[in-house]
């Protein structure tokens, strides 16, 4: 199967220098777009009838992608993601990360909601679109987060207390 076209660059906290980015993703035959389901911004929309079977597909990659992240220890790399009402709790996954997460350039349509996720190295949301609310809820950003230039259109909320409850 052809590789994602998308290639781009971020800034890596961790190493402080920009450096490349090229997805190393598989495109869905039959070939509508030269871009994997991440980076094809119509992926979810293009039909409307399939919308909730392509959402599915997304969020069943997406669990693949982060729980090998974790299971490896490795840094998870969702630069330049078009995703749909997104929310780790749908995942149905650990929410610890030891290392770097990069959401940069990111796109989220709809909700996105991060709640109750541990990042131990970088966080890095940096020139990302929330379309909708988003929640950080009980987040807990050890290794430092990073927003520069996202874009809020919805509003954020970031709620935590000491006994680990929601306000």
């Amino acid at each position: 199967m052809p590789k994602c076209q998308f290639i781009t660059r971020y800034y890596d906290h961790k190493i402080r220098k920009w450096v490349d980015f090229k997805c190393q993703e598989e495109v869905e035959e039959p070939l509508a777009s030269r871009f994997c389901i991440f980076h094809d911004n119509n992926y979810c929309l293009r039909e409307k009838t399939n919308h909730e079977k392509h959402q599915r597909k997304v969020l069943d990659r997406m669990k693949h992608k982060v729980n090998y992240a974790i299971s490896n220890n490795e840094p998870l790399l969702c630069i330049g993601f078009q995703l749909h009402d997104f929310s780790l709790s749908d995942l149905s996954i650990g929410k610890e990360f030891t290392k770097p997460v990069y959401f940069s350039g990111s796109d989220f349509f709809g909700y996105a909601d991060f709640g109750a996720a541990s990042f131990q190295g970088e966080a890095g949301f940096s020139l990302a679109n929330f379309e909708w609310q988003t929640l950080f809820n009980d987040v807990n950003f050890q290794g430092g987060a990073f927003f520069f230039k996202a874009n809020f259109q919805g509003g954020a909320e970031l709620l935590h207390n000491p006994m680990n409850k929601y306000i």
